[in-house]
């Protein structure tokens, strides 16, 4: 579920990263109701330790996926059975 929805934030924005905030907070939207307590500390660990995606703070303060990451996001797609969206991962 969250690597839904990481896909879904990139495939409609056009920066480089996504941010933790915007993935918990999109994630409450879609599964609020299935979890007790959803906080993006708790999205992080996911990203971190189950994906094994690596996340930093970025220059403005807010905790990211790191964008060097983002080349792993096509073999967790397929790990997961998720259909890749056109531009979920930017190009470079």
């Amino acid at each position: 579920q969250t690597l839904d929805v990481i896909r879904e934030l990139l495939a409609s924005t056009s920066g480089p990263s996504v941010a933790i905030k915007a993935v918990t907070d999109l994630f409450t939207r879609r599964h609020g109701r299935d979890y007790e307590r959803i906080t993006p500390k708790w999205i992080g660990t996911i990203i971190r330790k189950r994906l094994h995606l690596r996340t930093h703070k970025s220059s403005g303060g807010v905790f990211v996926i790191a964008p060097e990451e983002l080349h792993k996001l096509p073999v967790l797609y397929e790990k997961y059975g998720i259909m890749p969206l056109e531009n979920a991962v930017p190009d470079g």
